[in-house]
Formats: structure tokens, C-alpha cells, sequence
């Protein structure tokens, strides 16, 4: 698929595409450099929580950052419960 192509989806069809793509990836193919790993950290202290609280592997990364980072934070025991 060619940007030219993409670039003719609906904002719904290049959403699920994307979804798709993050679907596809495993946590064990994607790692964090260690300043990825410090901005997380950092915001999830700003949060109340400490680094080694969370998991930054595990599945629905993307959504528990985009809380952070839209400072919609949620307790660690609800977070739990939506990554099992």
C-alpha cells in the first residue's frame, strides 16, 4: 500500500488500518529506548505510581499512554483489570 493509497481511505479505514498494524506488533518485538522508558516513568510518577508498578509491555500500552498523556490517568487497580 503506497502513501498515495492511504491518503485515499477514510479517516475510519486509515483508523482501523492503524489499528491493525499496533494489532500486529508483539510487545516482545517492540522495545523502548531507554529515553522512552525515562518519559514514562516520569509520567507515571507524576501520576502516583512508581516505574516498577506498571508493566510497559503488556497489551493496550498505547491506550494507558494516550491517559497519561491527555492526564486521564486511572488507579493501577482499574489498569490491571483492563489488561487482563
Amino acid at each position: 500500500m503506497t502513501p498515495q493509497d492511504i491518503a485515499t481511505l477514510t479517516p475510519q479505514e486509515r483508523f482501523d488500518l492503524l489499528t491493525d498494524l499496533w494489532d500486529s506488533l508483539s510487545a516482545e518485538g517492540v522495545r523502548l529506548t531507554p529515553a522512552q522508558e525515562a518519559e514514562l516513568a516520569q509520567r507515571a510518577a507524576s501520576l502516583g505510581y512508581a516505574h516498577d508498578e506498571l508493566d510497559w509491555t503488556k497489551p493496550l500500552l498505547a491506550e494507558a499512554i494516550a491517559e497519561i498523556e491527555r492526564g486521564e490517568g486511572v488507579p493501577l487497580s482499574e489498569l490491571e483489570v483492563r489488561l487482563d
